[in-house]
């Protein structure tokens, strides 16, 4: 059922594109990279081209990023969090397939909580060790953000091998 699901989300996307295109472009979205010990949560979205990313989404247009960024984690995944757990790893611009600027997050959790899928928006979640999330079709956000852990160092390059 799970594959059924995915595939018509594919499809919707790539329908979409044009409209997607239009309502995305030029807006301020957040990622969070959760680490948990050496593994990282990854998502990927019904609506979407398959890849793996980080939780998180478009800001509103008064909220901060931080806050934007604490907001969509909590409706996409169920993990509260607070603005001051948040380290800001960079801030960057996607390009393809729609402009868009991002602020990307990390936080550190001791362990890993339950989660709580946003049904109509994230299809599936899961917990990757560092190594392994090169073995992903990934997205931008996601391959800046090992990038950026590594750069920050918030992991050591013993986890990244």
């Amino acid at each position: 059922m799970k594959t059924l699901w995915r595939l018509l989300g594919q499809s919707a996307y790539w329908l979409s594109l044009p409209a997607l295109w239009l309502y995305l472009r030029r807006s301020q979205r957040t990622r969070v990279g959760v680490v948990c010990g050496n593994e990282i949560l990854v998502v990927r979205a019904w609506l979407g081209n398959g890849q793996w990313t980080l939780p998180g989404g478009g800001r509103h247009s008064d909220e901060p990023a931080n806050g934007g960024a604490v907001r969509e984690l909590f409706e996409e995944v169920g993990i509260r969090a607070t603005t001051d757990k948040l380290v800001l790893l960079r801030s960057f611009t996607v390009v393809e397939p729609f402009r868009y600027s991002c602020d990307l997050f990390s936080i550190r959790l001791v362990s890993k909580p339950e989660l709580h899928l946003q049904r109509f928006e994230i299809l599936e979640a899961q917990w990757v060790s560092l190594p392994d999330v090169t073995q992903l079709k990934r997205s931008y956000e996601l391959v800046i953000l090992v990038d950026a852990l590594a750069t920050n160092g918030l992991v050591t390059a013993d986890l990244l091998q």
